[in-house]
C-alpha cells in the first residue's frame, strides 16, 4: 500500500513538473499571438461554452492550441488537488501505522517462557531476571525462594517495538548483546547475540506476558 501510495505520487509529480515547464509556455506563447489578433473578453464559465466561444473569434488552425491550453491547465489544477489529497492519505497512513506500533509499546511487566527458567521483568530502562527456587521451611512446608539471576542487564537504545541491551556474566565469561522484539501485548522474542567463554553465542527465547497477582 505505501509503495503503491508513493509510485502514484512520484508519477503525479513528474507530470506536473513535464506540464509546467514544457507544456505551460508552449501553449501561452501561442496564445498571446492568437490575443494580439482577437483582443475580447471571455466572460463564459461553462467548460464547452468557453470552448465553443473560443472557436467562433479564433482561426480552425488555432482551435487546437486553444483546446490544448484549456485542458493543460485543468490538468495542473487537477494534479495539485490530487497532491494535496495523497498528502492527507499519506499522513493518515502514517500516523496510523504509528498508532499501531504505540498500542503494542508497552514492554514494561512480568515474561516467562518455556525456553528458560528464568524470569524477566521489565520495568522502563531496567531488565530483572530471577528464578523461584523450592524449599522446605521449618513446618515442613514447600515455599519458594527468588533468587536473582548472577548477570547484569544495562539498556542501550529502544526504537518503535524493539529495545537492545547488553547482557553480561562475568563468572562465566559470557557477554551477549539482546534485541527484544515486542510482538504484541503479550509475546516478546529476544535474540542473545555474542560469545560464552570465548566461543560464539547465539539464542532465541520466545516470552509471554505472566501475571503473578
Amino acid at each position: 500500500m505505501f509503495a503503491i501510495l508513493i509510485s502514484l505520487i512520484f508519477f503525479v509529480i513528474i507530470i506536473f513538473i513535464y506540464n509546467l515547464l514544457f507544456k505551460r509556455n508552449i501553449f501561452r506563447n501561442e496564445l498571446n499571438l492568437i490575443r494580439k489578433k482577437n483582443a475580447y473578453k471571455l466572460g463564459q464559465s461553462n467548460n464547452d461554452d468557453l470552448i465553443s466561444y473560443l472557436n467562433l473569434i479564433i482561426d480552425d488552425e488555432n482551435i487546437k492550441i486553444v483546446k490544448k491550453y484549456f485542458y493543460c491547465l485543468s490538468v495542473i489544477i487537477n494534479v495539485r488537488y490530487f497532491i494535496f489529497s495523497a498528502t492527507l492519505l499519506f499522513s493518515f497512513i502514517t500516523f496510523s501505522q504509528e498508532n499501531n506500533i504505540t498500542k503494542i509499546n508497552s514492554f514494561s511487566g512480568h515474561w516467562g517462557s518455556e525456553e528458560s527458567n528464568y524470569y524477566l521483568t521489565i520495568n522502563g530502562k531496567d531488565f530483572i531476571s530471577y528464578k523461584f527456587v523450592p524449599y522446605e521451611d521449618e513446618d515442613g512446608l514447600i515455599s519458594w525462594d527468588k533468587v536473582y539471576s548472577p548477570g547484569i542487564e544495562k539498556f542501550v537504545k529502544k526504537e518503535d517495538n524493539v529495545i537492545v541491551t547488553n547482557y553480561w556474566v562475568d563468572e562465566q565469561k559470557y557477554y551477549v548483546r539482546v534485541k527484544y522484539t515486542l510482538l504484541s501485548d503479550n509475546d516478546l522474542n529476544a535474540e542473545f547475540n555474542g560469545k560464552l567463554n570465548g566461543d560464539f553465542y547465539f539464542k532465541t527465547i520466545s516470552y509471554k506476558k505472566v501475571n503473578f497477582k
